[in-house]
């Protein structure tokens, strides 16, 4: 029997181009021996390359491309089709790869992929979105308002003071369209708030302000599509000045992961549900990592969905699974799998 052959999207023009490479690499070794693995690199300019510098891409050595041989996506990828790739799996992870636009190419081309589809993508992708979907569904969060670029810019003093009436700080400030924590602030004061409000513009037109909240960070795997399968819950320590930001995630080892996480069995059972019902909110499939705050009052808060959670080796979404007994390997089998049932009931 034919081994299935699966093409891995990688790099692209985020901001998280190189944890995209990071994650490509873990996926590539864990389909080894079970799949004809083509790699795919995604350059900043969205570019296709072939397979010869993709691979050098891989092994850290990006230069030696002719301009002439990198394709357009669309057409990159309906040549993926040509070749009989039979499914695509992306980590792209951020805008461009998480937010929609790359799925609706992959549709476009006839590929099945890992993950959800345009409207789960793009919903998810975008965090105030997101709230105002869970919010509808009845799913608790912190108090949180948007901010636009006009408004700001139009009077920013008037901003300001209705956020800080709004809700007491100390706040939290995003880019509504981004991840990895990647331009996210901490404020405590008008001052300082204003300063990383100023930041998430550079990132976005629309800012997410949120009220900060004293507690746990537990997050939930989900896998499959509806039905989906919850993992154990992992616990998210964060040292330093305890803000998970890019840096903490990736770069200095100040955070700690842990897997599982002890937690009250009414709260695990309680926290399980709502990350059901937030999946199915969003019209998220094949992944997703759910993201909790449990407050020293045994509040319950969701932060976020993530629809293409990281797949490098200090990763929280595969390390959720192992500990659920699902094993790396097996859990990228799984997710090609899904795809291809999704292609096939579609």
């Amino acid at each position: 029997m034919s081994r299935l052959k699966v093409a891995i999207l990688f790099g692209g023009p985020s901001e998280e181009h190189d944890v995209s490479v990071q994650s490509a690499r873990s996926v590539m070794q864990a389909c080894k021996g079970t799949f004809d693995v083509l790699p795919v690199f995604v350059s900043k300019q969205g570019s296709v390359w072939p397979e010869d510098a993709s691979r050098r891409v891989l092994e850290g050595a990006p230069n030696g491309l002719d301009p002439e041989d990198a394709e357009t996506l669309l057409d990159g990828l309906t040549d993926l089709a040509a070749a009989g790739v039979d499914a695509v799996f992306p980590v792209l992870h951020g805008p461009f790869g998480e937010d929609g636009r790359l799925q609706a190419v992959l549709e476009a081309a006839g590929l099945p992929y890992v993950g959800s589809g345009v409207l789960g993508s793009a919903v998810s992708m975008d965090k105030i979105t997101t709230k105002r979907v869970l919010q509808a569904v009845g799913v608790p969060q912190t108090p949180w308002r948007e901010v636009r670029a006009a408004d700001w810019q139009h009077d920013a003093e008037a901003v300001l003071e209705d956020l800080t009436v709004s809700f007491e700080g100390p706040w939290f400030v995003k880019p509504s369209n981004l991840g990895s924590s990647v331009g996210i602030g901490k404020a405590h004061d008008a001052g300082s708030l204003a300063e990383a409000i100023r930041d998430a513009f550079r990132y976005d037109r629309r800012v997410l302000v949120e009220r900060a909240v004293d507690g746990r960070e537990l997050e939930i795997g989900m896998l499959g599509t509806q039905p989906a399968r919850a993992s154990v819950i992992g616990e998210i320590v964060v040292g330093g000045d305890g803000f998970y930001d890019y840096s903490a995630k990736y770069q200095d080892g100040s955070t700690t992961l842990q897997v599982p996480a002890e937690v009250d069995p009414q709260v695990a059972e309680r926290l399980t549900a709502l990350a059901h019902t937030a999946y199915a909110a969003v019209d998220a499939a094949g992944l997703a990592r759910v993201d909790f705050f449990v407050t020293q009052d045994g509040d319950i808060l969701l932060n976020e969905i993530n629809t293409l959670p990281g797949f490098t080796d200090v990763s929280m979404y595969p390390r959720l699974w192992e500990a659920s007994g699902v094993a790396y390997p097996d859990l990228v089998a799984a997710l090609i799998q899904d795809a291809l049932t999704k292609r096939s009931q579609s």
